[in-house]
């Protein structure tokens, strides 16, 4: 019984390493300071598109999320940033806030003067299909941030 305790300890203490290197890793990442993507996309977001409209596509909802959490969660970048609006669309958005969220992304283009009459073939009422995306405003403040 000695043995199985001894053994146990031994593997918790290993367990314990393992699990303090991933807790580094986690909070410094390669370059120091965290995800290194994500801290590529913050500095060229705060930098050379800072005030500019921006669509980031990925190609997966969780990638999505997972940057826009961690843009939301930065407040040192925000500041940075100019205090960005951040918007997130995902197969997950309802079609009505996905709506909101593009106009408010492109206001004056989603909103064109009223054609008073359409002649339409078989497109019509045919789905579109759309990546993740993460919108940025950063010039329209108006936009609320949205969680799929």
């Amino acid at each position: 019984m000695q043995r199985i305790e001894e053994g146990v300890n031994r593997d918790i203490t290993v367990l314990n390493s393992i699990l303090l290197m991933l807790k580094r890793v986690r909070e410094n990442g390669s370059g120091g300071n965290g995800d290194d993507k994500v801290r590529q996309v913050k500095t060229v977001l705060a930098g050379t598109l800072k005030e500019q409209k921006v669509l980031i596509f990925t190609s997966y909802h969780d990638t999505a999320a997972y940057l826009h959490q961690q843009l939301l969660d930065d407040t040192t970048w925000q500041e940075q940033a100019g205090k960005p609006v951040l918007g997130l669309i995902s197969g997950n958005t309802k079609p009505e806030e996905r709506r909101k969220l593009i106009e408010r992304f492109a206001p004056i283009a989603n909103r064109p003067p009223e054609i008073p009459v359409i002649n339409s073939g078989n497109q019509m009422g045919q789905k579109s299909r759309f990546s993740s995306a993460l919108m940025f405003s950063l010039k329209d403040r108006t936009c609320k941030t949205q969680a799929s």
